[in-house]
């Protein structure tokens, strides 16, 4: 039988090993409630701004139809990669606060993204990022580079996919400020699990972008606009502080359903209009490049 000096000591090591473990997790919690939410669309969300997009790109543009699912694939490595480059995180947000109120006209003065230091109070390069990828795909598309064409659209999808996410526009990026923590998880992820599939893309016609970081700026604007009902939704839907369930979820997605396929649809559209603009601009360096040899 174990001795009670021993079975003392060994209650206050069981303590104290539960005691570091509880303060380990309070560390955690609060280091992942003072950065910028890691996660995005899930895969399906990403997905469907994807397929959207494809299915409404003109008939020359069919070899992005026919590899959607290369692309769908590797729609989530930007994601990925933020676990080894501690620069890509900001490249998946904008907080459009950093630059006034709605409807941040100081944002169209700014051309190039806020100086890292700024990150101490958050801005985010998502808007950068979607203009770089899309300079990056024309390159490839110009210089007929089959595999980087597909791995380059993959990101250019999960950059504009991010956009349509109003919690990504917003220094308010998990409704840590309105009392709404977690929210970003519960609408980004939970709920488009749960009802993603019903989401449905309707028809349009791409369109060519004359100054593609304006066309994101706005696109950005108009994802932000939708960030109050969402925040709204989130309050009127949970009927017990802290419990998130079938109901929740249920009277969310009533909440929601016109706004989320807005956000999807509008998604969709941006995404297939970049793609547009990318092999449009493609077709003429490879016409200017073809006339220069003759």
């Amino acid at each position: 039988m174990m001795s009670r000096h021993k079975k003392e000591k060994g209650d206050v090591l069981n303590i104290t090993t539960l005691l570091k473990r509880f303060l380990a997790v309070c560390a955690l919690m609060f280091i992942a409630g003072s950065l910028p939410p890691l996660f995005a669309w899930s895969r399906d969300g990403h997905s469907i701004v994807s397929k959207g997009a494809v299915k409404n790109l003109p008939p020359d543009m069919k070899f992005l139809v026919k590899n959607i699912r290369f692309i769908n694939k590797h729609v989530m490595d930007p994601d990925m990669r933020k676990g080894v480059d501690r620069g890509e995180s900001p490249r998946h947000w904008l907080d459009l606060e950093y630059f006034g109120s709605y409807p941040f006209k100081g944002l169209f003065k700014v051309k190039k993204p806020p100086p890292e230091e700024d990150y101490k109070i958050r801005s985010g390069k998502l808007p950068w990022a979607i203009v770089e990828t899309l300079e990056k795909l024309t390159a490839a598309m110009t210089g007929d580079d089959d595999e980087e064409t597909l791995l380059l659209a993959a990101d250019l999808a999960h950059y504009a996919g991010d956009g349509a996410v109003p919690l990504h526009t917003t220094e308010n990026f998990d409704g840590q400020v309105t009392g709404n923590s977690g929210i970003h998880g519960r609408f980004e992820s939970e709920l488009i699990k749960r009802y993603g599939s019903s989401v449905k893309i309707g028809t349009f016609s791409a369109v060519y972008v004359e100054d593609p970081l304006k066309f994101v700026f706005e696109y950005l604007i108009e994802s932000h606009s939708r960030l109050e009902k969402i925040i709204q939704a989130d309050r009127k839907s949970c009927w017990e502080p802290g419990i998130y369930d079938d109901y929740y979820y249920d009277r969310m997605w009533g909440e929601l359903e016109g706004l989320v396929k807005d956000c999807f649809q509008k998604g969709a559209f941006v995404y297939a209009s970049l793609l547009y603009t990318a092999h449009t601009n493609a077709e003429k360096q490879i016409s200017i490049l073809e006339t220069l040899k003759n």
